[in-house]
């Protein structure tokens, strides 16, 4: 078997992994596991709490200092950067925050995540704006299409960097540099590439992108970034008001800030914050660069050897590139070959058509298995993978064959 050379110290990734060696923790796009130097973070942040050592100026700092680090890592400015409570939150704040008018339209790709679709249905039907679809080819979104596609009542074009049950990226660079000289918003789903592929919002040219931290950031739950390009922040209506960015300036009025924390409310989890800020910085010591390098190191192998398996079905062979690798066992619902991995000591997932309809009703598959492997994992899980989906399957067929 290939064992390709890579300059990420392997064995240090996974001594600060607290998954131990009974499970090959094949599940990363679902949720990745926090670093150790994480945990530690936020059990530091939790204990000053605990002790009442935290001040404003503590929470300004943890503010600043995630705002910073997630800047740095999509070459932003901080003051473009909002923090959410999920990549879905965010998608919502850019719709609900844009203003609409009878006739406009948006485009959108065939793969996108569910809440987008939903999202832009609703809006479809209260607002009277137009969806149009673009049809990917094997997986992959031709700019040409998605330009062909904007006219000049096209409000936003939205883009998954890479689908949720596949590893093929997106060309958005290509599209944003397209999109440059027609009037319509872009944005970037960067739920699925933030942490394993670079992310550049001015090489994107793209005016929002939003993201997640418990997935490839291997970050806490409950958190999400949202960037918006300046020029647009202070128009932007804010999904919900509230304290500390809007001011009751007298009996009658009140203003609400013109910087994007206009599209926040409330309190944060600030130890949760240190959690991310903290794995953005993990992330960084590594190396963006690296950790694409080796997922794809991954992804590259692990459809080598599952390819050479008769009974299993890969769905992006053809232009799969990172570690997300979708598959099924012919004649087996992928409910059942997760739970049969399970057994074996291996994680994965998989996903319903509704997690990305018109993507999986595309494949005639109501059902994938998802395998998604990042940089800690080893060429020896992906063989595990492969030696129990060989006994899986053969096991399968002698049942099928004897009744």
């Amino acid at each position: 078997m290939l064992n390709a050379p890579h300059s990420i110290d392997i064995a240090s990734a996974r001594a600060e992994t607290g998954i131990g060696d009974s499970l090959a923790y094949l599940n990363n796009a679902r949720l990745s596991p926090c670093p150790t130097p994480v945990l530690q973070a936020i059990k530091e942040a939790l204990e000053n709490e605990h002790r009442g050592l935290w001040g404003d100026d503590q929470a300004g700092s943890v503010v600043r200092n995630l705002k910073t680090s997630l800047a740095e890592l999509i070459n932003s400015k901080p003051e473009e950067i909002a923090i959410t409570q999920c990549a879905s939150y965010s998608f919502n704040t850019i719709i609900n925050g844009l203003s609409w008018h009878k006739g406009d339209n948006v485009v959108v790709y065939d793969l996108a995540y569910r809440t987008i679709p939903q999202v832009l249905m609703r809006l479809r039907d209260e607002k009277e704006v137009e969806l149009r679809f673009v049809e990917t080819e094997d997986l992959l979104i031709d700019p040409a299409a998605v330009i062909a596609a904007v006219d000049d009542r096209t409000r936003l074009v939205i883009v998954d960097h890479l689908p949720v049950f596949c590893g093929v990226p997106q060309p958005i660079a290509e599209i944003g540099k397209l999109l440059a000289d027609t009037p319509a918003l872009f944005c970037i789903n960067a739920t699925q590439s933030t942490g394993q592929l670079p992310a550049d919002v001015k090489e994107f040219r793209c005016d929002f992108l939003f993201g997640t931290s418990r997935k490839w950031l291997r970050g806490p739950r409950g958190l999400g970034f949202l960037y918006v390009r300046q020029p647009l922040i202070a128009g932007m209506r804010p999904t919900n008001l509230g304290y500390p960015y809007t001011k009751w300036v007298d009996l009658d009025k009140y203003e609400i800030a013109d910087s994007v924390e206009r599209l926040e409310m409330g309190d944060y989890p600030y130890a949760l914050m240190v959690g991310l800020t903290e794995s953005i910085r993990y992330a960084q010591r590594i190396g963006i660069g690296k950790i694409k390098e080796r997922n794809q190191t991954l992804g590259q192998l692990c459809r080598q050897t599952l390819s050479q398996i008769p009974h299993v079905q890969l769905y992006d062979l053809k232009t799969g590139k990172t570690g997300t690798v979708p598959f099924n066992i012919r004649g087996m619902d992928a409910t059942v070959a997760v739970k049969l991995l399970q057994d074996e000591g291996i994680a994965t997932c998989f996903l319903n058509e509704e997690a990305a309809l018109r993507g999986l009703r595309k494949l005639n598959q109501p059902r994938v298995v998802r395998a998604a492997l990042h940089y800690f994992n080893t060429e020896d899980e992906i063989e595990q993978l492969s030696q129990a989906l060989t006994s899986i399957g053969k096991h399968s067929s002698a049942a099928s064959r004897s009744q």
